[in-house]
């Protein structure tokens, strides 16, 4: 039989990434970065047709002249283009946010046995309760990462580690725009801090048996494939009822009707109404419904990729296992990043050929 390797996973990932449309600009309210330089620096900047701005402030004690308004404008560092507002900012709140959403959801999970999909809907329901959305949505991403079993990521103070890390990987991902707008971003921001803890871990230990990083025994592909209308379908239940959720709440709770807290709902909804073998399908269709109405902008788009990122989890079978946190959010992202390729090579130049009416976007 042939076996998965997680190397090959990556690289198709990778490929789709660099044939995606360019990320978009993140989400959130902006940040100023607003810096000063030297009366003497910004003279000289300006004869050479260039400004300059360092990170911290050096007026020197012989400039006494006020910086005005208009000053600090032609000042600004990293200046941000229009449209473009980043989500996150190094802070205590964000970090905090993090670091606690990763140990509760951690906590519920191991050790009160509630299974990943109720401990992460949870957190993230008390997040988008008492937090602002942003710290919200920062906390449902290392609640994603709390998802992860024992066996990964061993011990409340794993946990905490695992915390730190994610939040470090928030901001660089948040930094850099990477993936603004693709539905299962957050998913895949804790994958990749389980992934890096895991990996570090194991050059100080042996990890458990039940985890590893890629299978070693083959994979049965005659019941994955068997299984895979039923994961997509219920893929597909998930995108949709997030959706319907969000737009039956949206003038009733601001905080109920948000991606976390509509996220939130459906995985708890689906937790306890669902096997868990169906329950994460579910969640992983909430995630895909997080996208931006920019990738996907009406029903036929989120079925579509929806129905992708079913594929997506069975193709991860062989990989991670053990219980990765932020496994789901990596294939609903690989299902946005694959539908997101198919519609800018495929489907867009026939649209062009023939335009025809969106579908209704429940969004």
């Amino acid at each position: 039989m042939v076996k998965l390797h997680f190397s090959t996973v990556i690289l198709a990932a990778l490929v789709s990434i660099s044939s995606a449309a360019a990320w978009a600009p993140l989400s959130q309210p902006a940040r100023d970065l607003s810096v000063f330089a030297s009366v003497n620096e910004r003279k000289q900047k300006r004869a050479g047709g260039f400004l300059a701005t360092k990170r911290f402030s050096t007026v020197s004690e012989q400039d006494e002249s006020p910086i005005t308004p208009s000053t600090k404008q032609k000042l600004e560092v990293f200046k941000i283009p229009a449209g473009v507002k980043p989500s996150f900012k190094v802070s205590v709140p964000t970090v905090a946010s993090v670091f606690a959403a990763t140990v509760g959801t951690y906590f519920l999970n191991n050790h009160l046995a509630m299974g990943p999909v109720r401990a992460s809907s949870i957190a993230g329901l008390v997040a988008t309760m008492v937090l602002p959305e942003n710290l919200a949505i920062a906390a449902f991403a290392g609640s994603f990462a709390g998802m992860a079993k024992g066996a990964v990521i061993p011990g409340l103070a794993g946990s905490a580690v695992l915390g730190l890390v994610c939040s470090a990987v928030l901001t660089t991902f948040d930094n850099k725009k990477w993936l603004v707008g693709v539905g299962g971003r957050l998913g895949f921001i804790a994958q990749c801090a389980c992934t890096a803890q895991f990996l570090v871990s194991c050059l100080f230990m042996a990890p458990t048996p039940p985890a590893a990083f890629i299978g070693r025994g083959p994979l049965d592909f005659r019941a994955l494939t068997l299984q895979l209308p039923m994961v997509a379908g219920f893929t597909v239940i998930g995108a949709l009822f997030m959706r319907l959720w969000k737009k039956a709440l949206a003038d009733k709770s601001k905080r109920l009707s948000n991606s976390v807290g509509a996220v939130g709902a459906t995985g708890l909804i689906a937790n306890l109404a669902l096997p868990a073998a169906l329950a994460g399908p579910v969640f992983c269709g909430s995630f895909v419904a997080m996208a931006a109405p920019t990738k996907l902008p009406n029903v036929k788009s989120l079925i579509l990729a929806s129905f992708l990122a079913g594929a997506a989890q069975q193709s991860l079978a062989g990989v991670m296992l053990g219980g990765w946190g932020g496994k789901l959010g990596t294939a609903a992202l690989m299902g946005v990043l694959a539908y997101t390729t198919l519609a800018e090579k495929v489907f867009r130049p026939k649209e062009l050929e023939r335009p025809e009416d969106n579908m209704m976007n429940m969004k």
